[in-house]
């Protein structure tokens, strides 16, 4: 669709200027409140209560949660041309509640929006708010040079009013210098002569699909494809809006077009009530000229979003309120409950809540940092359904709750009455003939305005209408998908898909009880969707239910019947531990003991995976005794759980234990020498990777963990008795106990070897032979013989405990036959080898 936005300002070279145009869009969900209560503001006034004020273009626009993750804000930062009041660095950075991230938008009321590219002036308040919300931002055309001039010196009129007001150098304010509507509107050179003659119907609302048709001449046969020519809806002030897509029809004498609401700049606008001279419908022709104007009365405005239910609830939080507060406001929510339509208010109590999107309508008090905006209303809706409403006022603001307030307070229940309008998606009308309605935009002090106008209450009966008696059906209400597991705390059920001539249908899921004494079980509340889940149940826990429906007049079925039970899932086993352990069997259980085993058919299994056998469905978690099983072999074990609806997790994760290694049987020494002993013991039915520990216990000394079945002890003394034992382990270390395997000694003690490399020296020496050679194993000392024929008497020369020996006896030039023996305690060798040496 194609829409604009005119001002008609008094300094254009025509009657009007367009600043910008804007594409009206629908979000999957939206927090669009209507307009809130203001205070009507003047350009001078808005200026004074500014303390910076700038001109320039955005460059970005960038949306971020809060840190509760409640409310969105969003970061525009502005390329600055000028500044005009107050002073600061060529790129700032604003922030302004509301903004879009994701599907998810937040838009306050009274708070403008802004998209890259869009330039203009900018008056903010010391709190950083746009000053006067909306009324704060003048839309320029953007330079057309780096130099700063502009494309057109249409804006040239408010710049140097802005620039000179703010110096001090006028005082009058920009609207007083150009006043006077009757003579905006000059005759123009470029006209088609188009004249309205009249408006059928006078009387008609805004957003509720109705055309209005208007007579005249000069219209031109057809609209054709451009935005011009065109019809405008005056909003507010001077602004005009059009939105071609919503003329119906058109010709020469007779145009036909839907009096629309919508979105524009995340503002929703209705039209407003003017008279003559310039009206509310004008016709704009293809030169983009005002050529004629027609007075409308638009009794309301509607937002085009309502609640699927027909009395709402609300919360109240007084605090910062003044005395009397929720007497007021509960008049205020009466107003318009008593209105005469399918529709009601219901106080719902006393909260500590503030302005959040957390399910619940709340009315309260906060400091909003605005000098100019009374009270916000923000609203939360999904296509056209709302969701949540709540309001604020404005703290800077003295509120009254006496029956006649002073002229310097605001009456808190005609704002409240306001404000709860649009709860209803009531907009904001702001015409000259709007003035004494409810929803006229404005507020002022000392004003008391607590009872609807006729505006106001037919549009609430618009809205809610009464009639249809009649329940959807079917009736009883029944189960498409009766409650089932979804988790260990939570269920899901899905209702049939209900009919009714009065939509939107709702449905209850009502929680019955649960036969187990579980806790958590709720009631779902009315709701549009056929399908419930209901959360922060206990794990395999049965609980009950019953399903309603009702049309949008609040006509309902009878319960589903009979009440469906259904038990949550049970918690997964995490893994198994083990308890007593034999070689033949192993002891098991689940490391966590699932809730209520004991209930329906829930139970417990456990299975041993490598043997194939399981414990059955246990009713707890006792220990699992899986036998006939062999000795140090590792079995895998895993478990499941299923609730009481039978209903079975996924096997916990595999564990494996052995189970014991049997201890070794002793066996005969063998391999028994002066120093060694084979120590052997049996397996005893173990298998072949069992690992035995052999230990010489007599002098301490062991195997080692081994596979082997003997051990060879070895360094042992002759003809001495050794001790020894034996143990084994299995796969996961676990030892047996000891097995005796006796004692035995080492064969008896004997006399040493005879030496060995004898050596004799050869002339090697003037005075002597020396002889040596090689240790025998266990000699104490040795004995030196000498002979002078190879087979001649051996004398003895001496003895020594080392393995050299000096002849000092030796003549010179004689060959000797030099023999040794060796000995210990046990006795002496035979003679060596001989060896010949000579000096």
């Amino acid at each position: 669709m194609t829409t604009g936005k005119f001002r008609l300002d008094y300094h254009k070279r025509g009657p009007f200027a367009m600043i910008f145009s804007v594409c009206i869009f629908l979000c999957l969900f939206l927090a669009i409140p209507a307009e809130a209560l203001r205070v009507k503001t003047n350009w001078a006034r808005r200026v004074d209560l500014s303390e910076k004020i700038v001109r320039g273009e955005v460059i970005d626009v960038r949306s971020f949660w809060d840190s509760q993750k409640g409310l969105i804000f969003t970061d525009i930062t502005i390329l600055v041309d000028e500044h005009i009041k107050g002073y600061g660095m060529k790129e700032m950075t604003i922030t302004l509640p509301g903004g879009t991230i994701g599907d998810q938008t937040h838009i306050v009321s009274d708070t403008p929006q802004f998209e890259v590219g869009d330039y203009g002036i900018i008056l903010l308040e010391p709190s950083g708010h746009v000053t006067g919300g909306p009324d704060g931002v003048y839309f320029l055309q953007k330079p057309s040079t780096e130099e700063g001039f502009f494309q057109s010196a249409s804006e040239d009129s408010f710049l140097s009013w802005i620039r000179a007001y703010g110096a001090g150098q006028i005082k009058i304010s920009f609207e007083d210098l150009f006043n006077g509507e009757s003579s905006l509107f000059p005759a123009q050179e470029d006209t088609s002569n188009a004249t309205i003659s009249g408006v059928s119907p006078s009387t008609i609302s805004a957003g509720t699909s109705n055309v209005v048709t208007i007579s005249g001449s000069g219209f031109g046969d057809s609209r054709g494809s451009k935005d011009f020519p065109t019809i405008a809806f005056r909003y507010k002030d001077s602004n005009y809006m059009y939105d071609n897509s919503a003329i119906k029809s058109w010709s020469d004498t007779q145009i036909q077009v839907e009096v629309w609401t919508g979105v524009v700049n995340n503002y929703y606008h209705a039209p407003g009530s003017w008279d003559n001279p310039n009206g509310t419908a004008a016709f704009i022709n293809s030169s983009g000229v005002f050529e004629s104007f027609w007075p409308l009365t638009i009794p309301f405005g509607y937002g085009k979003a309502k609640w699927l239910i027909s009395s709402v609830s609300y919360y109240v939080n007084e605090t910062d309120g003044p005395s009397g507060s929720l007497n007021a406001l509960q008049g205020a929510a009466n107003t318009w409950s008593g209105a005469g339509a399918n529709f009601s208010f219901q106080y719902a109590g006393a909260t500590t809540r503030g302005l959040k999107g957390d399910g619940y309508n709340t009315i309260g008090f906060a400091n909003l940092g605005s000098s100019s905006i009374i009270a916000q209303a923000t609203t939360y809706f999904s296509g056209d359904v709302m969701i949540e409403a709540d309001i604020q006022f404005n703290t800077q603001f003295p509120f009254s709750t006496d029956l006649t307030p002073s002229y310097d307070e605001m009456d808190l229940q005609s704002i409240a009455v306001h404000e709860l309008g649009h709860w209803l998606r009531l907009l904001d009308l702001y015409g000259a003939n709007d003035s004494l309605k409810i929803m006229y935009g404005y507020g002022s002090f000392g004003q008391v305005k607590r009872n609807l106008a006729s505006g106001d209450q037919s549009g609430i009966k618009w809205i809610y209408p009464g009639g249809d008696i009649t329940s959807p059906t079917p009736n009883p209400m029944t189960w498409a998908t009766p409650p089932y597991q979804t988790g260990t705390n939570s269920l899901s059920m899905a209702a049939t898909i209900a009919t009714d001539l009065t939509t939107p249908v709702q449905y209850y899921f009502n929680f019955t009880g649960s036969p187990t004494g579980g806790t958590g079980g709720i009631d779902s509340g009315w709701r549009l969707s056929a399908s419930s889940v209901n959360s922060g149940l206990q794990a395999n826990h049965q609980y009950g239910y019953r399903v309603k429906a009702r049309d949008g007049i609040l006509n309902e079925t009878d319960y589903s019947t009979p009440i469906f039970y259904a038990y949550t899932a049970i918690e997964s086993p995490a893994g198994i531990s083990f308890g007593t352990l034999t070689s033949t069997s192993i002891q098991g259980q689940s490391i966590n003991a699932p809730s209520g085993l004991s209930y329906g058919n829930s139970g417990l299994l456990i299975e041993n995976t490598v043997k194939g056998t399981n414990s059955g469905w246990k009713k707890d978690n006792n220990f699992w005794t899986s036998g006939s099983l062999s000795p140090n072999t590792g079995y895998s074990f895993h478990a499941k759980a299923r609730n009481g609806d039978s209903i079975e997790t996924g096997y916990s994760p595999t564990s494996t234990k052995y189970t014991l290694a049997n201890s070794p049987g002793a066996a005969s020494f063998s391999n028994v020498t002066q120093s060694c002993i084979r120590g052997s013991w049996t397996a005893n039915s173990n298998p072949g990777w069992t690992e035995y520990f052999c230990e010489n216990t007599t002098i301490g000394t062991n195997s080692g963990w081994t596979t082997n079945i003997s051990w060879d002890s070895c360094g042992l003394v002759c003809g001495s008795s050794y001790s020894f034992r034996v143990k084994a382990r299995n796969g996961d270390g676990i030892e047996t106990g000891w097995t005796s395997l006796g004692s035995r000694s080492t064969s008896a003690c004997s006399p040493p070897v005879p030496p060995t490399n004898i050596k004799a020296s050869d002339g090697t020496y003037m005075d002597k032979v020396q002889v040596a050679w090689t240790a025998s194993p266990g000699a104490t000392s040795y004995t030196i013989y000498r002979a002078t024929q190879r087979w001649g008497t051996k004398t003895v020369l001496g003895s020594t405990s080392g393995t050299t020996y000096d002849d000092l006896t030796a003549l010179a030039g004689k060959i000797y036959y030099y023999y040794i023996k060796a000995t210990n305690a046990y006795g002496t060798s035979n003679f060596s080898v001989y060896d010949t040496g000579y000096r």
